[in-house]
């Protein structure tokens, strides 16, 4: 399989035609210094584009006379940023570019309907990606200079699995229960390297962990020394959907995505949060997956997400003399009014503006969720944030 590859990369290394070495070049059109122009060299290479400084810089197109093309980004005469590589014979390149060579992620596709998509270091494939070959064969891991270090397996979802990690303490929370500060910018966790149940109502809808504001996600897996989701998990989605497999420091990594219509995609997902997607599959034009696979009919889950959504959110809390004073709306969500509340209070002790306004989002989003949710005014929800008992 590597000294195949490289076979097939030998097209790539033809970069070593510097353009930079001809002296017989010439400005033909427009401002080669400072602007657009078109410049020419006597063996027949071309560039049109964007010029600093006598330097290609900025967007363009450089074909070479023996047919290879370039069309992306530049800078100091160097392919730098996002661009498109397209050889007659060889194949074509999309993705990112550093000093002139693929750096980052980017998708390789050959003639043949072989294609690789993941992560590239000058010109090699190198780190997590995924090579599907004509014949159907998937193979997926870590690669190291053009060769497969470590194989990937797709994550074949399990609805009932065991963790060697000790339960949290305590085993389930809501919303910000998790945090015990935020320091310096980060949010400090008392979860570490545990095995506990997350639920989070929807007051932040920058983040794609929810489809709609006031749905309600629950994550039951393993967190790492960070308190992040690390290791085996389960995404439950209020609306049915679930996400099972590996996560990463927090995002996605191999799994499978079950609909609630019983479709399911197995794959290798990477991105930001916002923008996750899964590198072996292909998209439609709204972001929906080219064909999903479906369940036998005679599958049945059994897993986590099984259980009520109803018996996992919080009981209402019965009022004592101490809580007489507190607004009758309170118990509607009384979890994130007092996660508002902790937040106000870890807030006000960041020294810094810039941080308290970061921190700050958080309760403006939860403030948010409760005037779209449950129909309060801003004033109901400030008053309530305020004085709602959460001891």
């Amino acid at each position: 399989m590597k000294n195949n590859l490289i076979t097939k990369f030998l097209g790539i290394v033809v970069l070593g035609l510097l353009w930079c070495n001809n002296v017989f070049a010439e400005c033909i059109k427009g401002d080669c210094t400072n602007g657009q122009g078109t410049y020419t060299w006597a063996n027949g290479d071309k560039y049109v584009g964007l010029w600093k400084d006598d330097q290609m810089h900025g967007q363009g197109t450089f074909t070479w006379a023996n047919g290879v093309k370039y069309v992306g980004e530049f800078k100091d005469d160097k392919m730098h940023g996002q661009g498109i590589l397209t050889f007659a014979d060889v194949g074509k390149y999309v993705g990112e570019f550093k000093d002139s060579k693929q750096n980052g992620q980017g998708t390789l596709t050959w003639p043949n309907g072989d294609n690789y998509v993941g992560e590239f270091k000058d010109h090699d494939l190198h780190g997590q990606g995924t090579l599907r070959l004509a014949d159907g064969k998937i193979i997926s891991g870590i690669w190291k200079n053009n060769d497969l270090e470590r194989s990937l397996e797709l994550f074949t979802f399990i609805d009932n699995w065991n963790s060697s990690l000790p339960y949290c303490d305590p085993p389930e929370i809501y919303d910000f229960e998790h945090i015990d500060k935020y320091i310096a910018g980060k949010w400090i966790d008392k979860w570490k390297n545990c095995y506990g149940t997350n639920i989070f109502y929807s007051y932040d809808d920058s983040n794609n962990l929810f489809n709609s504001i006031g749905e309600t996600v629950k994550y039951v897996g393993e967190h790492n020394h960070q308190g992040s989701w690390h290791g085996k998990g389960t995404l439950c989605y209020e609306n049915g959907d679930r996400w099972e497999g590996e996560f990463v420091n927090g995002r996605k990594s191999r799994g499978t995505i079950i609909w609630n219509d019983r479709s399911y995609w197995e794959g290798i997902w990477k991105g930001a949060r916002r923008n996750e997607i899964a590198i072996n599959a292909k998209y439609y034009s709204d972001g929906t997956i080219v064909g999903k696979k479906k369940l036998p009919v005679n599958y049945v889950y059994n897993g986590v997400c099984k259980i009520p959504w109803k018996s996992l959110k919080p009981k209402k809390i019965k009022k004592t003399k101490e809580k007489l004073n507190e607004p009758k709306y309170c118990n509607i969500n009384r979890h994130l009014f007092c996660s508002a509340q902790k937040l106000t209070d870890s807030c006000g002790r960041i020294k810094n503006s810039a941080g308290f306004n970061q921190c700050m989002k958080g309760v403006y989003n939860i403030e948010r969720t409760l005037e779209q949710s449950y129909g309060l005014s801003k004033t109901k929800v400030i008053l309530g944030i305020a004085t709602c008992d959460c001891n």
